[in-house]
């Protein structure tokens, strides 16, 4: 199964505003998963301890 459609199958379908999101990580997987939501229509904010993307 491509990974679009298990995506897919996982967000909400809901009409109205979708949830505030937090993305704990700016390493690679943590900046695709918030792209990913974001063009889902969430709001995302990425955390991370460093000062910026890259992870460890």
């Amino acid at each position: 199964m491509p990974a679009s459609r298990v995506l897919d199958d996982l967000l909400p379908r809901r009409s109205g505003s979708l949830p505030r999101v937090a993305v704990i990580g700016a390493g690679m997987s943590g900046l695709a998963l918030a792209r990913v939501l974001t063009g889902a229509g969430f709001g995302v904010r990425v955390l991370d301890k460093g000062r910026g993307p890259g992870g460890r």
